[in-house]
């Protein structure tokens, strides 16, 4: 009897709960780059969740979620921080996005910044990625007074919830969600929701970030997605745009970046919690 319940719980171990929602990957480890391939690949992949480095998730145009390369994680250790990436982070091109920073070019807030690497291999993503900068895309400036501030109370509010109640994805908010990039042996995870949740985890000291794969998306790109692209025009580009999330030199430049904008907060930014925590 004894051994029959230790199998079985081996067997839960290996499977997951599905009774508290998608069930564990490989046993809720960190993911490697063959642990990718397989979760990728698999046919109830969808059905599962599993654990990103906290380095490997990526917000936005490139930035990584770890404390020092994040707007967000930043505006943590420095309100203030927030609002100076908006007015110095405001490129023209998608371009510009990953690889100019700085430097304000007054972009205009009507025309969208269209990433590739997501909106011209996939319909879907395309149609829910247009006109964001019409929208105010909270990944690059400029954006109003306005949407500061909900960005600021938003940030706060997660955290405090998180703190507060713990991680509970089933009653608050859902699973962070995203896609996988990879090139040359190496992933990312982009993630396409749950941006603030991932932000406030990854201040909270998670070194992986538990997730699921966003509904309606690739579960994986890489270089050969765009050579299978409807527009065999936006092969180039589409390749290039996905090398500058790997290229490391560029990672340097927004640590840089950032670490420039920061400045003490006078208030920390733990203040009395919402009475409510849908947002986490």
């Amino acid at each position: 009897m004894k051994l029959a319940k230790k199998l079985l719980r081996r067997l839960l171990q290996t499977l997951g709960s599905t009774k508290n929602g998608p069930r564990e990957f490989n046993r809720g480890d960190t993911l490697r780059y063959a642990d990718v391939l397989e979760l990728t690949r698999a046919v109830d992949g969808a059905d599962c969740r599993f654990n990103i480095p906290v380095d490997r998730c990526v917000w936005g145009y490139g930035w990584r979620y770890s404390k020092e390369e994040n707007p967000y994680t930043r505006f943590y250790e420095s309100e203030e921080s927030l609002g100076r990436f908006y007015e110095r982070y405001c490129p023209a091109t998608i371009e510009e996005a990953f690889s100019s920073f700085g430097s304000p070019r007054h972009a205009d807030p009507s025309l969208p910044l269209r990433d590739p690497v997501l909106t011209e291999i996939w319909p879907k993503a395309s149609r829910r990625h247009r006109g964001l900068r019409a929208a105010e895309s909270p990944h690059s400036g400029p954006v109003s007074r306005q949407f500061l501030a909900s960005e600021r109370e938003r940030l706060t509010h997660v955290r405090n919830s998180i703190q507060r109640n713990g991680w509970q994805p089933e009653r608050f908010g859902g699973y962070i969600r995203g896609v996988f990039l990879v090139r040359d042996g190496q992933y990312l995870f982009k993630v396409t929701g749950g941006q603030h949740r991932a932000a406030a985890l990854s201040q909270l000291g998670w070194s992986a970030l538990p997730a699921i794969f966003q509904p309606g998306y690739p579960r994986v790109v890489g270089d050969w997605s765009f050579r299978c692209a409807t527009h065999m025009d936006a092969s180039e580009p589409g390749q290039k745009i996905l090398s500058y999330y790997f290229d490391e030199a560029l990672r340097g430049e927004r640590r840089r970046f950032l670490a420039s904008l920061q400045v003490p907060s006078v208030q920390s930014p733990n203040v009395a919690p919402s009475a409510m925590a849908s947002n986490t």
